[in-house]
């Protein structure tokens, strides 16, 4: 494989691998920093939850220093039912997804899926000339 210039070198040098090689780099990159700007959007909006959703939301699934736990684990941490920790699981993804979407952020995610979806293609044309 080599480093990066050694693939862009093969790239010039005319080695079709090279110029795969290059996009698969890019791919990488821009998705790091997609996934940075929508971790960091998705956290501000985390942020506007209660203190309670923001920590069993964090405890469900795992995110933002939370260990992840299974909903009968948080219910006795809470000392409530199983059902009322789902119903408020629920509550809390439907509050989340709803400032996420009406939000920015719905954008950044899209453009990564448009992006994800047209390198997928660019590279598997690549790689099949």
């Amino acid at each position: 494989m080599g480093n990066d210039a050694d693939r862009y070198r093969r790239y010039l040098d005319g080695d079709d691998n090279g110029i795969v090689e290059i996009i698969d780099i890019y791919h990488e990159g821009l998705t790091l920093y997609l996934n940075s700007i929508v971790d960091n959007m998705v956290r501000a909006e985390y942020d506007k939850l209660t203190t309670e959703q923001q920590h069993i939301l964090g405890c469900y699934l795992g995110i933002f220093g939370y260990d992840k736990m299974p909903v009968s684990d948080i219910a006795d941490m809470l000392m409530v039912t199983r059902n009322a920790v789902d119903k408020k699981i629920n509550k809390a993804l439907e509050k989340l997804y709803e400032h996420v979407w009406d939000s920015e952020i719905k954008y950044w995610i899209n453009a990564y899926f448009i992006w994800l979806c047209s390198d997928k293609y660019i590279s598997s044309t690549n790689r099949n000339n």
